[in-house]
C-alpha cells in the first residue's frame, strides 16, 4: 500500500508498506475471504487516512486499487484501524471511492473482475 499526497494524481510516493500474512487458510462462511486480522505490517504506515490518496497493490493479481476522496464521519481525517495491533479507530470511514467507484460504508471487498 501506497501513501499520496491527497489531490497530487499519483505523483510522489509519501510512504509505503507491505502485508504480509500470517494466519492459517481461511475457515468462515466466506471461503473467499481472509481476515485483515490476520496480516501484519513491514513499515509504518499503521492505516488509512482521509487526510491523503491511497493505492493498494496485488502482486498476484498485478492490479492497483486507487483509493480517494475519502470521508469520515465528522468529515476529519482521522486515524483507521488497518489490522495492527496498537492502531486504534477514532473516526470510521463512511465513503469513498476506489478506481473511481464511490463506496459507502468502510470496508473494501475486492472481487475478482471488478474494478
Amino acid at each position: 500500500m501506497r501513501r499520496y499526497k491527497k489531490g497530487d494524481q499519483w505523483g510522489a510516493v509519501l510512504d509505503s508498506v507491505q502485508y504480509i500474512y500470517y494466519g492459517q487458510a481461511p475457515v468462515s462462511s466466506r471461503p473467499d475471504t481472509i481476515p485483515f486480522a490476520d496480516y501484519r505490517t513491514v513499515g509504518n504506515i499503521k492505516g488509512i487516512a482521509a487526510d491523503n490518496d491511497w493505492a493498494i497493490y496485488l502482486p498476484a493479481t498485478r492490479k492497483v486499487y486507487y483509493i480517494t476522496t475519502i470521508f469520515t464521519e465528522d468529515k476529519r481525517s482521522q486515524l483507521v484501524r488497518c489490522g495492527d495491533d496498537n492502531s486504534s479507530c477514532s473516526s470510521a470511514i463512511t465513503n469513498f471511492s476506489i478506481n473511481s467507484e464511490w463506496q459507502s460504508g468502510g470496508h473494501i471487498y475486492i472481487q475478482k473482475g471488478k474494478w
